[in-house]
């Protein structure tokens, strides 16, 4: 038993919604991994950074001997090491990518829909045929 039919026009508030969500939920998606992903490597990087190691001073030899050596501290032990990225800014920007993308796709949707209706009585419509799957 096989139907035809053609797409005579598309909601456009509904297409738009729809384009919105899914726009928005293929970017949330990659970036939740990415967040668990990054805070994993960050709970390992200060869990093995707190544990190693590291001399708080370092003895810098001098030219002359002398009986008395300086103990000076070790710069490197004391300067934090700077992320580029911080764990606020990945949560914010999980929060507003995703926004983002699903406006631009609401906006998208609705205007490549919009396009269809006024576009498709002049140039033809979308044809589609369905058929049964037992039908051979």
């Amino acid at each position: 038993m096989n139907q035809r039919g053609e797409i005579k026009s598309f909601g456009v508030l509904k297409t738009a919604t729809i384009g919105g969500i899914v726009t928005a939920a293929f970017i949330a998606v990659p970036m939740a991994l990415i967040l668990v992903v990054f805070t994993f490597l960050r709970v390992i990087h200060h869990s093995t950074h707190n544990t190693a190691a590291t001399p708080a001073t370092v003895v810098q030899q001098n030219t002359v001997a002398t009986p008395n050596t300086v103990a000076q501290p070790n710069q490197h032990a004391q300067s934090k090491p700077s992320h580029p990225v911080r764990f606020r800014g990945m949560l914010f920007l999980m929060v507003v990518a995703p926004l983002v993308y699903g406006i631009f796709g609401f906006l998208l949707f609705a205007m490549c829909s919009w396009l269809y209706n006024v576009l498709s009585p002049r140039f033809g419509r979308i044809e589609i045929e369905l058929t049964e799957s037992g039908a051979e």
